[in-house]
Formats: C-alpha cells, structure tokens, sequence
C-alpha cells in the first residue's frame, strides 16, 4: 500500500508538500483557505492510502536571530495559523503530527531542494519547508 505524506508550512503564504512512497508529487504555496481545501482533496484523492500529514509547530520555536522583534511579530502571525490549523484537524477528524521546527532543515536554497529531493520544478521557499517535513533534516 502506498504511503502519503503531506507536509504544511503554516503562515500568510502556507506552503504545502505532498509525496507518495517518498516521491515529491506536488509543491504549492498559497492561502490558507485555499490550502484547506487543497488538503481536504488530497485526503479524498488518495483515501485507499495510507496518508501522514506533518505540520510545522511554531510555538516550539524558541530563537528568533537577528532583527528578533520583527521576526517575533511574524512569528505571531504564524501561531495563529497554527491554531488555525489545528481547529481545521479537529473539525474534520484529521490525525495529524506536529514538528519542531529545530527539528526541520528549513530556508535552504532551490538547488540543495533538488539536490535532496529529486524534484525539478519550481519551488518557493514556503513549499520547501513543507516538503522538508517529509525528508527529514
């Protein structure tokens, strides 16, 4: 039986992932609303599968770097859709796993993207990050 994962970068621009057997199939980066309904259909498309979905947890993060009260504004954003997203889990009865982002190579270029993953078309930095939910570090 298949496995499918689907990894999501919450945010104004969520990025989405999902791969079959470890095969990136599909990168997307958008709404959150969109990517809702994105998630719905993938679950329904590949229902005879077995389907993981992985989620970036921002309230895990604990270093922000450089220029740290911008990014802990936007870091506020991003735990609101967070719990966003896990309202949307419950609604709808989705088992779903929640990642530390220390745990996640993330931000990395398109070309070590490829180099990783295989995957030759376009990426954004957003679908990236999810898909690296799926690879691991």
């Amino acid at each position: 039986m298949d496995k499918v994962f689907i990894g999501i970068d919450p945010g104004v621009k969520t990025g989405l992932a999902i791969s079959v057997n470890k095969q990136l199939v599909e990168l997307v980066t958008t709404d959150i609303m969109s990517a809702q309904d994105w998630v719905l259909d993938k679950i329904n498309y590949h229902s005879d599968h077995i389907v993981c979905i992985s989620i970036e947890n921002p309230n895990l993060r604990r270093w922000y770097g450089t220029n740290a009260d911008a990014k802990k504004q936007g870091a506020g954003s991003i735990k609101r859709d967070f719990s966003i997203w896990k309202k949307f889990f419950k609604q709808h009865a989705i088992p779903y796993q929640e990642k530390n982002p220390k745990d996640l190579k993330t931000k990395i270029n398109a070309e070590s993207f490829q180099r990783i993953t295989k995957w030759k078309g376009r990426t954004s930095e957003h679908s990236r990050d999810a898909a690296m939910q799926i690879f691991g570090k």
